[in-house]
């Protein structure tokens, strides 16, 4: 989980000078961003994730989290684990899978291949080594397998080899951003449409939609390298509400010091976050649309 904002830029937020709160502020500051990663469904800092994905008979399917990077870049691989010759690892991190163009079926690299390490601005280091070596094009930050029985990967001998798919020739990854990325995280097939099972029933001629059985194994890095400044200011906003309640658990409305007394809000808060917060988060939301 990443924290979508600091100590230091609450403290600048807040107008704090003191370091006393810092200790409570990274408390709130936890909390909160996993508050965040409930309300919108999804994590926004960048991570490498396996995601079983339900087969619907469309055209594409929708990964959970977002944007999605996919590299494409020619490289030279060893009988070891190192690839050399890159035109650049700015933008590749650590776990990312990596996939040759022709495999499975040139067995170039071992399914499941991540990247161990960036070595330098043209090498990097695999998690296993290279069956072939050679120079390839080699796509980073997608992975993708399709098996109709494999029931999320609990079936025995599921998402073998063979059942691995071909970047560029099987899938392709919908770019939407200007820099290349994905925001909207859909994947389509390029031969038609992703596999949904049917039953038949007896006495029924026609076959129906059956239960999903999630036979699409996905690994892929999303996320963002640095968290957005409106997340950040989202962030401050709703710590800053839940520092002032911290006292008391509810909003306080007033003060007075001599024989001192206070007084608090008498109703709820209708919701954790407040409007202005929820506004900034909106585009980031996972939405259910069907």
């Amino acid at each position: 989980m990443s924290n979508y904002t600091t100590v230091a830029s609450l403290q600048t937020f807040l107008g704090l000078q003191s370091t006393r709160e810092n200790e409570f502020l990274q408390t709130l500051i936890t909390q909160v961003s996993a508050l965040f990663d409930e309300y919108l469904d999804r994590q926004l800092g960048q991570q490498s994730l396996t995601e079983y994905v339900l087969g619907n008979g469309e055209t594409y399917i929708a990964l959970q989290q977002r944007p999605i990077y996919q590299y494409q870049f020619t490289g030279t691989l060893h009988s070891t684990t190192t690839v050399t010759g890159l035109a650049s690892t700015s933008n590749l991190s650590v776990g990312m899978p990596v996939v040759a163009q022709n495999d499975p079926t040139a067995n170039i690299l071992t399914p499941g291949t991540t990247i161990a390490s960036i070595v330098s601005s043209s090498s990097v280091t695999l998690s296993q080594a290279a069956l072939v070596a050679g120079s390839y094009q080699l796509f980073f930050g997608l992975a993708i397998w399709q098996d109709d029985n494999a029931l999320w990967n609990q079936a025995e001998g599921a998402f073998a080899a063979d059942t691995q798919l071909i970047p560029g020739q099987d899938y392709a990854l919908k770019v939407d951003q200007a820099d290349g990325g994905s925001r909207c995280g859909l994947v389509y097939n390029a031969n038609g449409y992703w596999d949904a099972p049917f039953t038949y029933t007896p006495g029924v001629i026609s076959p129906a939609l059956g239960p999903f059985y999630g036979n699409i194994m996905v690994q892929y890095t999303a996320g963002y390298g640095v968290i957005p400044a409106q997340i950040e200011m989202a962030c401050n906003m709703a710590i800053s509400k839940f520092r002032n309640l911290a006292g008391y658990g509810q909003a306080l409305v007033s003060e007075n010091y001599e024989e001192y007394n206070y007084a608090l809000a008498n109703q709820l808060l209708p919701h954790a976050l407040s409007p202005e917060v929820r506004s900034m988060l909106a585009r980031y939301k996972n939405v259910a649309v069907a």
